[in-house]
């Protein structure tokens, strides 16, 4: 019942988002004449990065997986493309850009044996990408302060930056198994779930030069992605700033408030894209193109999942 109720609550946020942007922000009619004076093969050249992310995120999962002791058979990249994209789908009701990982934690649980196994394997494969979203606004944004732009966007993206990279870098790091340690008064069983984090992390440092490596080559075509539907788009802000903001947008959209991101991804670029003076509607414009693609994915997710044998 309560999480029903969270759900709903999601659910009128994001309704009750769009429909004052639609209302007071932007005309409904001007995005849709901004989308369809889109250049359309920039537009799938964007899409189609998906397919390259999708690859190399699963080539990622495939090596932590590998890296841990007690799991014998790993389900192969192929398999782990299918489980990202049936993930996909069930992002399109779940709360935040990431609620679909829960699909993926199921889907791997036959292999890691345990959920808590599972769940720690796709958990540090998200934090890695992550470490790596927080470096890209670190530097990015000290650039751009440097060089005398005080927006706040900047010194927010300093701030996230700052504390998001060097507290990834703290989780990968031998401090991470110090810190728990200090744990030891909980519970037996609480503890133990907090060893089992140790030490798949542990294990995956025997690999983290090459998971972090995928994991820039992942987020620069995030970065490229985004860039380009900016770009079919005809929205002027130079490649550089991209690495400024993106982080901040996908960052954002881990926190729970809405379906998807829907609403929240929204009004957050119209803030963003405020501070480089582009209107409200090239932002909700942009949204909607982020969305769609996010939709077509989760058709082909789902499908995957329909037929399944299990």
């Amino acid at each position: 019942m309560k999480r029903k109720l969270f759900t709903l609550i999601k659910i009128l946020f994001s309704i009750i988002i769009i429909s004052y942007i639609l209302i007071y922000r932007v005309s409904l009619n001007e995005i849709i004449g901004i989308i369809s004076k889109s250049n359309l093969w920039i537009l799938l050249l964007s899409f189609s990065l998906h397919a390259f992310g999708i690859y190399i995120s699963a080539v990622r999962w495939n090596i932590i997986i590998k890296t841990q002791d007690d799991i014998e058979k790993t389900p192969g990249v192929f398999n782990l493309m299918k489980y990202y994209l049936v993930a996909s789908y069930f992002n399109l009701f779940l709360p935040t850009r990431f609620g679909g990982d829960v699909s993926r934690i199921i889907d791997t649980k036959e292999n890691a044996k345990t959920y808590t196994k599972s769940t720690i394997i796709v958990l540090t494969e998200r934090l890695n990408g992550l470490g790596i979203l927080f470096l890209f606004s670190l530097v990015s944004s000290v650039y751009y302060i440097l060089n005398g732009n005080s927006g706040y966007i900047f010194k927010l993206g300093l701030i996230i930056g700052l504390l998001g990279f060097f507290g990834t870098l703290f989780i990968f790091s031998p401090l991470l198994e110090l810190f728990l340690k200090l744990f030891g008064f909980l519970p037996r069983k609480i503890y133990d779930k907090l060893m089992d984090i140790s030490k798949a992390i542990k294990s995956s440092r025997k690999k983290l030069f090459e998971i972090t490596l995928l994991s820039l080559i992942l987020q620069l075509n995030v970065i490229i992605h985004y860039y380009l539907i900016g770009l079919a788009l005809n929205i002027d802000i130079s490649f550089i700033k991209y690495f400024a903001f993106i982080p901040m947008v996908l960052i954002i959209l881990i926190i729970p408030l809405s379906i998807n991101g829907i609403g929240l991804r929204d009004v957050t670029l119209i803030e963003i894209f405020k501070q480089f003076s582009i209107p409200a509607t090239f932002a909700v414009a942009f949204s909607t193109i982020d969305l769609v693609f996010m939709i077509i994915l989760g058709i082909i997710g789902g499908l995957i999942f329909s037929l399944r044998k299990r």
